[in-house]
């Protein structure tokens, strides 16, 4: 195996929301709130987790759709009780700190809860090195390679990496999943052929 030598710690993180809402012709209206974040902090040599954080978020309980209260452990007195989003972009900020390198299973889209998650405090998320990880798009090249350029949702994706499958969605759950699968490929990348 070759030597791994990030230059910073990377920062897995993940949303998890009030869910999507869809208009007729199924084309996505609002993407919601966000409920809850979770984050792994990797070592930039091992990508092994160093630190954990997850919290709940405050957010209007009437905007939690079917969909999460069927699939996540969310609720809506949870959603009600929540710390304020200010007091949860505090408290990640004083753990990570800033000179990492963001990584998401879509960190396009985890990055706009993160801007307003920043937002609540007065700042945005240029706070961040604006070159990030996408881990989807490295789990789908890998998986393109070896044939199987039809898997692209993410609990086949994670079962192709010998992954169980998910109970209800938790936001540092995925975040370790999203590690695993990270892990994986760049461990393989470079091992010897």
């Amino acid at each position: 195996m070759s030597q791994l030598e990030f230059s910073k710690p990377v920062l897995v993180f993940d949303f998890e929301s009030s869910g999507f809402v869809n208009s007729a012709n199924g084309d996505v209206t609002d993407i919601g709130d966000p409920t809850q974040l979770g984050a792994i902090l990797l070592n930039p040599q091992t990508l092994e987790e160093e630190s954990a954080f997850c919290s709940d978020i405050r957010c209007n309980p009437d905007r939690l759709v079917d969909w999460v209260l069927e699939h996540t452990d969310m609720t809506r007195d949870r959603a009600s009780a929540a710390p304020e989003p200010k007091q949860v972009a505090e408290k990640f900020l004083a753990q990570f700190s800033t000179d990492v390198y963001l990584a998401s299973w879509n960190v396009s889209f985890d990055r706009r809860w993160l801007a307003q998650l920043m937002s609540s405090i007065g700042h945005n998320d240029s706070l961040f090195d604006y070159h990030h990880i996408d881990v989807w798009t490295l789990a789908y090249t890998h998986l393109a390679q070896r044939g199987k350029g039809d898997i692209i949702k993410s609990e086949q994706v994670f079962a192709e990496f010998g992954q169980s499958a998910r109970g209800a969605h938790n936001a540092l759950d995925d975040c370790r999943r999203t590690a695993e699968v990270l892990r994986t490929i760049v461990l393989e990348a470079g091992s010897p052929a």
